[in-house]
């Protein structure tokens, strides 16, 4: 255990000198006074960064290469070079971003390397000793510094903690019987140089043939998870092939406490982010937090009296469900059996990503922002994020707009914002190193002078110069149903406000009569927002109308400055209120009055001012507005009349149109068994859920006005790891060829490009997790292209064995699918949803039967839009 002599304390902090002496720490910590610990931060004001260590900077070459091949500086697999040394030269680029925290991921000491997976734990989540630092890393002294240089800047340390697993030590090597475990077990890397086991006791114990580690029982012994729906499964199977620690044995329990309390004593760690706490049993958090001589307590004896422990659950919930929500909250416990005392926002991320990144209605966020507020006792400490280390970056998926978007949100709602290192930098790969001639990058990406960096120190001294946004209330006040929009919330926090307005949509709207709750003529000036008003005055009634441009973030506040308040606009036309709330399947006509005689009047559908319609009214003051029924499928339509030039409008109209016969009908069929990717000789990832999945077998294409429908139906579609958009084990990608656009032919990422002179204009790519659109005019052999921020919907149906996509032409700029050309390809993805490593030899976890430079392409199908 790391277990440091305490000098002393004061009620400010704890100044330490190490001695060295724990036989626990293979060199001596330095001599020197070092400010190791310090009261906790009121956790509300920080904004954490979080830091990769190998993929951040190498701050120490001598401790790259431990002779195993497991450093590989440029490979995915191997460690880079990146470690703690690096991170203490770069705090100054990560405190002037507006970061008070940094959360590194797990520097413990890890698996060198692992045969299974061919790859090194470069990551931290492998561990063989749960007490020390791993040699990669540096040593327990140069973490000792680090904590010393972020508390002497009052900044603080937040260590990524595992408890569920170790690394990938055993498996079966052939079927698995639950009665007899050790019959058929391996240990997987049994006699290899680097060590087969991991080193501290006693998590050591893992050779299920030996009686004394079989009765010791530290560990379950059983095969990888494959059914994430099982809470047996869940809790007692292996994460992938990771050895599931046995967290509800005593001594597993007090060794974890008490190795990772030394942390806290030793290295002064003021917070723990706690990786796959849905894997564990709620009774392992109520003990490892607070029971007597647990976390909470240990940290206390420091001077830490609100020690933050914010666990993960790869989790969402449903549009305008929180289930997800609930599931987190269950993590805090009760108050009898309380658990953790915070959670990273996992629902509030994805619907953040549908909005923001996919160009789903806002009233979905509008709805997940108010769960977020009833949900959690305490939302103001919930960790959220825009990136993340498990997760595709959201550039890969959304627009820049809709990033900018995402970040503003992310610094003015309730929660400690964490920003995912790169973030600042616009980076597109998820685990890319920061420093040059390391994987994914070939020139340094630490520039303070970029606009993604000063985005973020602009929106850190927003967030930081008012309580307003870290502890006020939240509001919603308007959000749009039908699709991209506009998204407004107030925060208000002991007689401050301030107001939040975004237009999700890539065509300007009008926000017209949003209720503030303000008094006539104040004026709102803007804290934030390029380009922004230069101020609006509240009208009478207490609202504000102003127009937004496409893609527009404002934060705007009150002013001590009063205004002559304008008139508030009036509802003095009438839609026809016969089809509100109606579903139309053939086209119809809407009638508006109250017009003046031969009156200009704008009609305005979805509340999008770019293709808003100018009718004049007829001598009666009436007009008649058609509605066209063409568009395959439910589509929602608002419909809303204004007078512009007097400040008229009309009742606001929604309805919905439904068409479900098509005009075009297109398919193919695909040959069974033929998912061998281009010349044959592929083979699939040889984990255990691998399958048929990417075994096409008919496409399907139906086309009604300007929306086209693809059905797939493959030879085995699956949804055991519960993902999203309702298939796994399959990365689909689809490329549209346009009639008279000029495209691109490379297949990006793929090694592949199309033949016979056929292009692309606008690809899909999607997995379980991920769905996102591009343009070809950007695209290279490494770049998808220009992201559009949109997506289709999906939906699949394992029993069926179909995935169905629903493409909207209006937002794509498509209103005729006639002679189109389409080109699916299936694959493998990684879990940051990028293509699956190719290799000549099959892994659990990448593709074999090929070079890396070979086609990754495991079956494809082309189909032309024309009738049958």
């Amino acid at each position: 255990m790391l277990r440091p002599f305490l000098l002393g304390a004061s009620a400010l902090s704890v100044l330490v000198a190490c001695s060295g002496e724990s036989p626990a720490v293979a060199d001596k910590a330095p001599t020197d006074e070092l400010l190791l610990h310090v009261p906790s931060p009121d956790w509300r004001d920080q904004v954490i960064y979080m830091v990769f260590i190998d993929r951040f900077s190498d701050g120490d070459t001598t401790n790259n290469d431990l002779g195993f091949g497991e450093y590989q500086k440029g490979s995915a697999a191997h460690f880079n070079g990146g470690d703690l040394q690096g991170v203490i030269d770069k705090l100054d680029y990560i405190q002037g971003l507006g970061a008070t925290g940094v959360w590194v991921s797990p520097p413990v000491k890890n698996q060198v390397f692992s045969s299974l997976y061919d790859a090194a734990g470069w990551h931290g989540y492998w561990a063989t000793d749960f007490s020390q630092v791993d040699e990669h890393f540096g040593t327990l002294g140069t973490y000792q510094q680090l904590s010393n240089d972020l508390h002497q800047r009052g900044m603080y340390l937040v260590q990524d903690i595992v408890v569920n697993h170790t690394g990938n030590f055993f498996g079966w090597d052939g079927p698995y019987d639950a009665n007899n475990t050790a019959e058929n077990f391996v240990l997987f890397e049994e006699g290899n140089a680097y060590g087969d086991r991991p080193t501290q006791a006693p998590f050591d114990m893992v050779d299920r043939r030996d009686p004394d580690h079989a009765k010791a029982d530290i560990y379950h012994w059983t095969p990888p998870i494959t059914d994430f729906s099982d809470p047996a499964q869940e809790k007692e199977w292996q994460l992938g092939n990771l050895a599931d620690i046995n967290t509800s044995n005593p001594e597993v329990v007090r060794v974890l406490t008490d190795t990772y309390a030394d942390w806290i004593e030793a290295a002064g760690v003021d917070g723990f982010r706690i990786d796959t706490v849905r894997y564990v049993e709620q009774p392992f958090w109520n003990a490892f937090m607070h029971a007597p001589g647990g976390i909470l307590e240990k940290a206390t004896a420091t001077g830490r009296d609100d020690f933050l422990a914010f666990g993960e659950t790869f989790v969402g919930s449903e549009p305008f469900e929180a289930d997800g929500e609930a599931y987190i909250a269950s993590f805090f416990g009760s108050d009898a059996e309380p658990g953790l005392n915070s959670m990273i926002g996992f629902p509030l991320y994805f619907s953040s990503l549908r909005v923001f990144g996919e160009g789903a209605p806002t009233s979905q966020l509008a709805y997940r922002l108010e769960a977020t507020m009833q949900a959690y006792d305490d939302p103001y400490t919930i960790a959220n994020f825009v990136d993340n280390h498990d997760t595709a970056r959201f550039l890969t998926q959304g627009s820049k707009g809709g990033f900018i978007q995402a970040l503003v949100m992310l610094y003015t709602v309730p929660g400690i914002p964490v920003i995912f290192q790169g973030t600042e930098q616009f980076l597109k790969e998820t685990r890319q190193t920061m420093f040059a001639g390391g994987f994914g990058t070939s020139a340094d990406q630490f520039d303070p002078s970029s606009a993604g960096y000063n985005l973020l120190a602009d929106l850190g001294q927003l967030r930081g110069a008012d309580s307003v946004f870290t502890r006020g209330d939240l509001a919603v006040l308007a959000s749009e149903t039908t699709g991209p929009g506009l998204l407004a919330y107030k925060r208000q926090y002991e007689g401050e406000e301030a107001f939040v307005f975004f237009n999700t949509a890539r065509h300007s709207i009008f926000a017209q009569g949003v209720d503030t709750g303000l008094e006539p003529g104040t004026v709102l000036v803007p804290r934030f927002g390029e380009p922004g008003p230069q101020r609006i005055v509240i009208a009478n009634d207490g609202t504000l109308s102003m127009e937004l441009p496409p893609k527009a973030s404002w934060v705007l506040v009150p002013s001590e400055d009063r205004a002559e308040p304008p008139t508030p606009f009036t509802q003095s036309l009438r839609l026809d209120t016969a089809l509100d709330g109606a579903t139309l399947t053939t086209n119809a006509t809407v009638t508006s009055s109250g017009a003046r005689p031969g009156e200009q009047l704008t009609v305005v559908r979805n509340n999008n001012l770019a293709s808003a319609q100018t009718i004049m009214a007829d001598d009666q003051g009436n007009v008649s507005i058609p509605v066209e029924v063409s568009n395959l499928g439910e589509e929602a339509v608002t419909l809303k009349v204004y007078a512009m030039d007097r400040g008229a409008y009309s009742n606001q109209l929604a309805l919905t149109t439904k068409v479900e016969t098509e005009q075009i009908r297109s398919t193919i069929t695909d040959p069974e068994a033929d998912d061998q990717g281009p010349a044959g000789p592929y083979i699939r990832m040889q984990q255990p859920n691998s399958g048929a999945q990417k075994d096409i077998r008919e496409v399907s294409a139906r086309v009604s006005g300007a929306n086209l429908e693809l059905t797939l139906t493959m030879a085995e579609v699956t949804d055991g790891w519960q993902p999203p958009n309702g298939f796994d084990n399959l990365m689909l990608s689809t490329f549209i060829d346009l009639p008279d656009r000029d495209g691109a032919s490379v297949l990006p990422q793929m090694n592949a490009a199309l033949d016979g002179g056929e292009e692309w204009d606008v690809s899909h790519i999607a997995t379980g997790w991920s769905s996102a659109m591009y343009d070809a005019a950007e695209a290279t052999t490494h770049d998808r292209g220009a992201t559009l921020g949109l997506s289709p919907t999906i939906d699949a149906d394992p029993e069926a064995g179909q995935i169905r996509i629903h493409y909207r032409g209006e937002p794509l700029g498509i209103s005729d699918w006639s002679g189109t050309k389409i080109y699916l390809a299936t694959w493998d993805s990684t879990q940051e949803a990028g293509y699956a490593e190719l290799q000549p030899e099959p892994a659990n976890w990448h593709v074999g039967g090929g070079a890396s430079d070979d086609p990754k392409v495991m079956d494809d199908a082309r189909l032309v839009v024309l009738n049958d």
